[in-house]
């Protein structure tokens, strides 16, 4: 079969990640596969991050569905969602965009 190198040359190559091909493009220059490189790294990194910020939210804060019987009173069209968010989640958040 075909080498982890090479395996990983033709997933990076073909990839529809923006970045990925970038990184081993022989025409570019090395500065800017470099960049790729680390652009690529950074936004994994704060994928994670945020990844792990919503897994303890998940698991340590409360979160309720609510069905409003106050529909009536509501001019929304159809199909509509409503979010309603806390300030407890913007912290999260913020501390996690904090890290980065």
């Amino acid at each position: 079969g075909m080498r982890f190198p090479a395996a990983v040359k033709t997933y990076l190559d073909n990839s529809s990640v923006h970045g990925f091909p970038h990184i081993t493009n022989q025409n570019k220059s090395l500065a800017e596969r470099g960049f790729w490189a680390v652009i690529c790294l950074l936004a994994g990194y704060a994928t994670w991050e945020l990844l792990q910020v919503s897994l303890h939210t998940y698991k340590n804060k409360a979160v309720s569905f609510i069905a409003d019987t106050n529909y009536l009173r509501f001019n929304t069209t159809f199909p509509s969602l409503s979010v309603c968010e806390t300030d407890s989640n913007f912290e999260a958040i913020k501390l996690a965009g904090e890290k980065i």
